[in-house]
């Protein structure tokens, strides 16, 4: 007699088109339940299972013995007895009171400054909502050894961003595709720098940074060919949630970088307060701790998941590609404090990437650029070869002869405009540029090469 098929057990789910959510949540006898929530009609309900109609199937949520619950220790929220109305389970949610005993409990263990703490909480919050949001927006949490960006995981945001997966250091992409599918939580990737010798890791490295790169949308999808007997049949594993990407330098990946909101670690001194204890029993009251706080970050889900939230007009004045990543927080943030601090932050990660880019040989390539075409000019055509030996004269100091011969060429600067969308042209003067104003602001702006373009900005925004 064949064997049942194995149960698909998933934790969440959410059906847009009929404005309802599925979260597993836990009895007070311990089993878990689905509590199924229709945010059109402000209707909750209780199910031990849930029929996809999209998909012709039958999902269960998790029983106690499941190894994600038992090895991870993923926080549920705790049934509040029998279903009860909207207003009834609404009237327990005080937000202001909510998001207090957030920054509490993170900074309880913790130092600090005010800003971080303010984008920490806006992202736990943001994991608890992070389907309204076709943008998953990562954080990444880096720093230099003995900063605290692990502390900021181990006694914290582990136990309050919505289902959250901890791995330190050590998953394979498989197995992330497969968590990632099935919990639709929160993954925290720590010791995350992708650098190693050996060619096995670097290969897994690059499985990855393809999920990791595919993962920033609501939309993303991984297919992995599984077998089944002889034969090999693609499965399509979710890949789009929110994630904490931790590690000792920022991220170097152009394309995954541009998927992050970057908080830096710095070193202080912890007094003797707040050096929590290592023995396991301090873990254990933490997650207790953790609980109650989680019972109503599910009422804040509840509550907000079905907003339909306007663009957020201050964050307009940034690039646009920064202005994506930071929206899904913005709408996190409920205080015009905390939105001042968070203009602060973005501000700061927009410099740290211009002051970057700036560096790069594009960067001063555009830097010659605007040296040879000041603004305001009548023409914007400039020749290879003066643009050769004006960075010749500029950047002397800086590089070796063999690196300055190598680079310094117009065959190899045409390369790089190019790649600019800097097309070259020919004329009696030799090959030269003739860029228009509006494509010279907009890579000026992309690469930091005017910063006083972005500080205006930024005031406007505060």
């Amino acid at each position: 007699m064949p064997s049942a098929p194995p149960k698909d057990y998933r934790f969440s789910h959410v059906d847009w088109s009929k404005s309802l959510a599925v979260d597993a949540m836990r009895k007070p006898d311990g089993t878990i339940t689905y509590c199924v929530y229709d945010f059109a009609r402000k209707e909750i309900g209780f199910r031990d299972e849930f029929y996809l109609e999209d998909f012709k199937k039958t999902i269960y949520p998790p029983p106690s013995s499941h190894p994600s619950l038992l090895k991870e220790g993923l926080i549920v929220p705790s049934l509040f007895g029998e279903a009860a109305s909207w207003e009834t389970w609404i009237s327990r949610l005080n937000e202001e009171e909510l998001v207090r005993d957030v920054k509490a409990y993170i900074n309880q263990w913790l130092i600090l400054p005010p800003l971080h703490l303010t984008v920490l909480t806006a992202y736990v919050l943001f994991t608890w909502t992070h389907e309204r949001s076709f943008v998953k927006p990562y954080l990444n949490i880096w720093g230099e050894r003995g900063t605290g960006k692990s502390s900021v995981i181990e006694s914290a945001l582990v136990f309050l961003c919505r289902y959250a997966q901890y791995y330190g250091g050590a998953v394979t992409p498989a197995s992330l595709l497969r968590s990632i599918d099935e919990i639709q939580g929160t993954s925290i990737l720590d010791e995350s720098d992708f650098r190693s010798a050996s060619k096995e890791a670097l290969e897994s490295n690059d499985l990855l940074l393809r999920i990791l790169r595919g993962g920033y949308k609501q939309s993303g999808c991984y297919s992995l060919a599984e077998k089944e007997g002889t034969k090999h049949f693609p499965t399509v594993y979710r890949i789009g949630n929110p994630k904490i990407i931790i590690g000792r330098r920022v991220i170097q990946d152009d394309a995954l970088r541009s998927r992050c909101l970057e908080l830096k670690m710095e070193p202080v001194d912890i007094p003797r307060d707040k050096r929590r204890p290592s023995e396991f029993w301090h873990d254990t009251r933490r997650r207790g701790e953790a609980q109650e706080i989680i019972n109503r970050l599910i009422l804040y889900r509840f509550k907000h998941l079905g907003d339909k939230n306007e663009i957020a007009l201050d964050l307009l004045p940034f690039e646009a590609r920064l202005t994506d990543t930071a929206q899904p927080l913005w709408y996190c943030l409920h205080t015009d404090e905390d939105r001042k601090e968070y203009l602060q932050f973005v501000g700061a990660n927009a410099n740290e990437v211009h002051d970057q880019a700036s560096e790069t040989l594009e960067g001063q390539l555009l830097t010659v650029v605007q040296d040879l075409l000041p603004a305001p000019v009548l023409s914007t055509r400039t020749v290879l070869k003066e643009m050769v030996s004006t960075f010749k004269e500029k950047y002397k100091d800086e590089m070796s002869v063999k690196d300055m011969e190598e680079i310094a060429n117009p065959r190899r600067f045409a390369w790089r405009l190019k790649g600019m969308g800097l097309k070259t042209k020919h004329g009696m003067g030799g090959n030269y540029i003739e860029p228009s104003q509006e494509l010279l602001k907009h890579l000026y702006e992309k690469y930091g090469i005017s910063p006083l373009l972005h500080q205006e900005s930024l005031k406007e925004a505060l």
